[in-house]
């Protein structure tokens, strides 16, 4: 577990190096983090991140069964199934909370999977640094004549997620998610 203090309003940003091996540890990760505020009364946002896979299983009457089981190991072709949960045990309203997270490497962002109970979600294609909804996500590129053509990002191109609350009441909590394919 990891604890971080941020100030309401900023981005909790989750790249960091624990993640840059995400797919060979496929564990589910928490991290804590705590809005500062008044010192008597401040929100707190925890956050819960699990990461799953559909398996294909035969039962006694040899009838295919699927089930969704922690994806502690992958082969390329899979789809994950990524879930963030957030919870404000804090004793105020939580607001205009931010949520970013990194696509793993080696994977592709599943187009139209991304959820989130309430929330506006944006993508990026730098790393993290700007954040657009998909209509406005765009790229420019010199061709060999020296003209710039701008382009717009596909899904796979996307290498991070952000969902933006309004607000988290306290003792309420919701979750967000997306999928993604294991090249």
């Amino acid at each position: 577990m990891r604890t971080e203090t941020i100030p309401p309003n900023t981005s909790a940003n989750r790249r960091d190096p624990m993640y840059k091996n995400f797919l060979h540890s496929l564990v589910a990760v928490t991290t804590v983090l705590l809005l500062t505020g008044h010192v008597s009364a401040a929100p707190q946002i925890s956050l819960t991140v699990s990461a799953e896979k559909d398996v294909i299983e035969t039962d006694a009457k040899g009838a295919q069964v699927v089930r969704r089981v922690s994806a502690t190991d992958t082969t390329p072709g899979d789809i994950l199934f990524y879930t963030i949960r957030y919870r404000n045990t804090g004793d105020e309203a939580a607001r205009n909370i931010q949520i970013d997270n990194p696509i793993p490497d080696g994977t592709s962002f599943q187009e139209g999977s991304a959820w989130g109970d309430g929330s506006d979600i944006q993508f990026s294609i730098d790393g993290g640094k700007n954040f657009k909804k998909p209509s406005m996500l765009t790229y420019q590129v010199t061709g060999a004549d020296g003209q710039v053509e701008e382009r717009r990002a596909t899904p796979e191109q996307y290498n991070a997620i952000r969902w933006a609350v309004k607000e988290v009441a306290p003792g309420s909590e919701s979750s967000a998610g997306f999928s993604v394919i294991v090249q």
